[in-house]
């Protein structure tokens, strides 16, 4: 069962007057005790969720390529194979796992544009 700890993440920035790490919820620097300016944290933690989402997509892409790839190799190796050698083995089709790679593909490559 996968869990999803996206929601644990501690999201920080700088403080615009200490220049140290501090959450994206905090009212006052913890440092220098300045109040935080909510407009900008907000938009920090914009920030930083929108990165999070695009590596996550990209992820999505690349593992549907790679998916995709493996699928495409499967059926080359395994019909050389199977035109070459006649009398031995089986011609198998990783058609499925090629169909998984582009459903991969499409869903990173539409969370992406979306958020792009």
């Amino acid at each position: 069962m996968a869990v999803d700890t996206s929601f644990d993440r501690v999201r920080v920035f700088q403080c615009p007057s200490c220049q140290e790490y501090i959450t994206t919820d905090a009212e006052r620097c913890r440092f220098c005790g300045i109040p935080v300016d909510r407009q900008a944290s907000q938009a920090e933690e914009t920030k930083q969720v929108r990165e999070e989402n695009l590596t996550k997509y990209k992820g999505h892409m690349f593992g549907g390529i790679a998916f995709f790839l493996c699928g495409l190799l499967g059926v080359i190796f395994s019909a050389a194979i199977f035109f070459y050698v006649r009398s031995v083995g089986i011609y198998v089709i990783t058609f499925g796992m090629m169909a998984s790679g582009i459903a991969e593909f499409s869903y990173g490559y539409r969370g992406w544009k979306q958020i792009k």
